[in-house]
């Protein structure tokens, strides 16, 4: 949004999702989104990284996304926000369950 891309797929006509799991469905079922599991595809700077599951990076919830920055073999680095409450870069390994690691999304268009 900062950047000035538009988009108008949220659920209050804007950037806004009303969750994980609906960013997730977006990426699922829209043409001009793909999702895969982890370790059906490489990820890409720019992908949405998806956690599900008893921890994710955020400490404090079930579910998270974060934004992959950076990929280096097998370890990406994200930007999230909410992370210690603040947005935080890190480097994680990039398999299934890692701190809930399930997916990721990317923009096909």
């Amino acid at each position: 949004k900062e950047a000035g891309v538009p988009y108008t797929g949220g659920s209050s006509g804007g950037w806004r999702r009303a969750s994980v799991l609906d960013l997730q469905s977006m990426y699922k079922n829209s043409p001009n989104y793909k999702y895969f599991n982890v370790g059906s595809d490489t990820p890409q700077p720019g992908d949405v990284a998806f956690y599900i599951g008893s921890q994710t990076p955020d400490g404090g919830s079930n579910r998270h996304v974060n934004i992959v920055i950076e990929v280096n073999g097998n370890t990406m680095t994200t930007i999230g926000g909410n992370e210690s409450n603040k947005v935080k870069k890190s480097t994680r390994k990039i398999s299934v369950g890692s701190q809930g690691l399930v997916g990721f999304g990317r923009i096909v268009k």
